[in-house]
């Protein structure tokens, strides 16, 4: 069972041969005493956590004590053979329920990846099939739409590092964008997380309005570096990271909603991968942001390739949405199926 770990408190795993060592907060189980380890591991794993944790204060997400889990009552049949047999009978649907689980989850997968690469498509591609077609100049790209404008990010707008400060800054006071909140969002939340004690000037410095893009700015592997977040609404008072640069487009050149879709498609993270030199810790430099190609659609054709976006990635996410439940459908019955066969209220073949 591991303790300290906020969401893996009280999940419980079998091992059944050779030694191994463990860590410090993981509590150890062995020479069991009347009740076949197998059999044990499903009762647990089934019943633990709802009952000894969620159903009681003795303990905390962040902490599992042992005295809790020595108390936890547990029940079974004396007799080893209806053990074994209750046991093998879980192994098997148990197995056959999470490779259906895992199947969803891959479907899922494949769903996003599909998403991605409409997108990548529609950005760098347009949407008529039949329109004549030109070298983009970027190998990994090949051809876009010949009436497209090819040009670097470096001429769209300009461009600003966030405020770095010490802790006391943070914490209170007005809207602060915080590296999560471009991170884990290609819209940028209207309500930020953070807060910080931003001065008047700071919070003219570092505003965030409709249509700037914030793009992460460090991290320790290439890949997390350059994930964007649009805002498609201003924030008031608000200033962002130092761990962020904000990219403020001009005028006329591109729709707020388009930067959305373009700047988190799978050929901007291959740019910055691409060119990125790692030391410690990867980080991207303005100079690099500014050098991004942009192949630049009308302002027109940009607002057929959102709406196509949107429409598109609405039937994906709707299918993904299926999915997810089918997954809780599956867990839900497989905890069922657990209760079910340690309780007694079905029969196993071979008891």
């Amino acid at each position: 069972m591991t303790a300290g770990d906020g969401a893996g408190v009280g999940k419980v795993y079998h091992y059944v041969d050779g030694k191994f060592d463990f860590h410090q907060r993981v509590y150890k189980f062995s020479n069991f005493n009347g009740i076949l380890g197998k059999y044990l591991f499903h009762y647990i794993s089934n019943k633990f956590y709802s009952v000894a944790i969620l159903g009681t204060a003795k303990s905390t997400v962040d902490s599992l004590r042992l005295p809790l889990i020595q108390d936890f009552w547990i029940s079974f049949p004396f007799d080893i053979s209806e053990q074994t047999a209750i046991a093998k009978f879980l192994d098997d649907k148990v197995a056959r329920i999470e490779a259906l689980v895992g199947i969803k989850r891959r479907q899922i997968e494949l769903l996003a990846e599909r998403k991605q690469i409409l997108i990548q498509n529609a950005v760098t591609q347009g949407l008529n099939p039949d329109a004549p077609m030109k070298e983009s100049g970027v190998d990994w790209i090949g051809e876009i739409p010949e009436h497209w404008e090819v040009t670097k990010l470096r001429y769209l707008g300009t461009f600003q590092n966030g405020i770095s400060a010490g802790a006391e800054y943070f914490g209170s006071g007005f809207p602060f964008v915080t590296y999560g909140d471009v991170y884990n969002n290609s819209v940028l939340p209207s309500k930020p997380s953070g807060l910080a004690k931003s001065s008047t000037t700071d919070r003219i410095n570092y505003s965030i309005q409709e249509g700037d893009v914030l793009f992460t700015r460090t991290s320790e592997v290439a890949t997390d570096i350059g994930i964007s977040s649009t805002c498609l609404q201003a924030i008031e008072n608000a200033s962002f990271s130092g761990f962020v640069i904000r990219m403020r487009p001009a005028t006329n050149f591109l729709r707020s909603e388009y930067s959305s879709c373009l700047f988190r498609c799978i050929y901007i993270s291959t740019f910055f991968a691409h060119e990125m030199n790692i030391v410690i810790r990867a980080s991207l430099g303005q100079e690099l942001l500014k050098n991004l190609p942009i192949f630049l659609p009308s302002l027109n054709e940009q607002e057929e390739i959102v709406s196509y976006c949107a429409l598109e990635s609405k039937k994906i996410n709707t299918a993904i949405t299926l999915k997810q439940n089918q997954i809780t459908k599956l867990n839900e019955y497989k905890t069922t199926l657990i209760n079910a066969a340690v309780t007694g209220k079905i029969k196993v073949a071979g008891e």
